[in-house]
């Protein structure tokens, strides 16, 4: 890796305030269906009088199948966040980034599906890491998506394998260079959560360099292995 963890913040940082509001727009997109449905279950329960601490197993069971739909139905809108600050980590700062590219997937049904199924994947890999190695494993498959983003013809285990391999050797560096981004966003969480709305832009911004941090170390990576293809095949010719 060329670059430094403080260099690749900062680049971070850049293409994010560079396109901030569609940015946003999309971090807020992708967890729209799961927020809405929250909120009229909170509604619903303020206007009835009702209790949503599941206090018996019948209403434990009804709470978690809605959140557990409401998940489901969310995959595709991550996937397309996710993809979308692919696409900002690639734009120059004048150049505008369009708001369709975040739902192209839903234009393709076979990577509207992988792309469902690879989020479903990886969010479970990473909870069975949190009960051995979390940031090795949320590492190791954090470039999934970038993956079948570039080459929706690949399956969802091929691209979180080629997300293992890009980050074999790297996911000290990616731990070093986000490691502040996620100390600053427990930070703020804590001390601005009685502010919802300041809290919640601070956060989603951090979030949002987070995905940008690593859609750079993919970037940078797929640049180094097109290079290393470059210089073997001009080898071979010499």
């Amino acid at each position: 890796m060329n670059l430094n963890s403080k260099t690749l913040r900062a680049e971070a940082r850049f293409q994010v305030f560079a396109h901030l509001s569609k940015g946003i727009l999309a971090y807020i997109l992708s967890g729209l269906i799961t927020t809405l449905i929250v909120y009229n279950i909170q509604i619903t329960a303020v206007s009835k009088n009702v209790s949503l601490i599941p206090d018996t197993a019948e209403k434990a069971l009804i709470i978690y199948s809605v959140l557990f739909l409401a998940l489901i139905a969310n995959l595709p809108l991550t996937f397309c966040a996710e993809r979308f600050y692919l696409l900002i980590s690639r734009q120059t700062p004048l150049e505008p980034i369009s708001l369709k590219c975040f739902f192209e997937p839903f234009e393709k049904p076979s990577l509207f599906f992988k792309g469902s199924l690879l989020v479903l994947l990886v969010s479970v890999m990473n909870v069975l890491g949190i009960f051995v190695l979390v940031f090795p494993v949320y590492l190791a498959f954090g470039l999934s998506v970038f993956h079948l983003s570039d080459n929706p013809e690949i399956s969802v285990f091929e691209a979180m394998k080629r997300s293992a391999k890009t980050m074999k050797g790297k996911k000290m560096f990616a731990f070093k260079t986000l490691l502040p981004l996620w100390c600053t966003m427990a930070v703020f969480s804590y001390l601005l959560s009685s502010l919802y709305f300041v809290s919640f832009f601070v956060t989603s911004v951090i979030e949002i360099m987070i995905f940008v941090v690593l859609a750079l170390i993919y970037e940078k990576s797929r640049q180094e292995s097109g290079m290393s293809l470059t210089e073997k095949h001009e080898n071979r010719i010499g």
